[in-house]
């Protein structure tokens, strides 16, 4: 990939990452996509670009954390810095991120289908 390209991508990816929920964030993913040819958010081999800011269904707490694993409405989540684990009930979740849990069980299915 050129060098633009990929300054372009980093920045976009920048966006994402501070901005997960928003429509500014929706239109760096499609971009992305566009210049790349793939989704970040279908991209679960790189951890830190998993990354993304969880926040609970009041708004009150936040957690920039990896999504790792999801069982029966549940959800594990590996906190960015250090390695520690927190699993949460999907329902406490706001529905954003329970939108993007759903988003990433239907890329892993896609994924485990190939």
């Amino acid at each position: 990939m050129p060098t633009r390209k990929k300054r372009a991508v980093t920045a976009l990816e920048l966006v994402v990452s501070r901005y997960p929920n928003t429509p500014a964030a929706e239109l760096a993913r499609e971009k992305i996509e566009e210049l790349t040819g793939t989704s970040p958010a279908a991209d679960h081999k790189q951890k830190r670009a998993g990354s993304r800011t969880w926040t609970d269904r009041t708004g009150k707490f936040q957690t920039e954390a990896a999504i790792v694993a999801y069982k029966t409405g549940w959800v594990k989540l590996k906190i960015k810095k250090g390695d520690t684990f927190i699993t949460l009930p999907l329902k406490k979740l706001a529905k954003s991120d329970r939108d993007y849990v759903k988003q990433w069980l239907a890329d892993k299915e896609k994924q485990r289908q190939r």
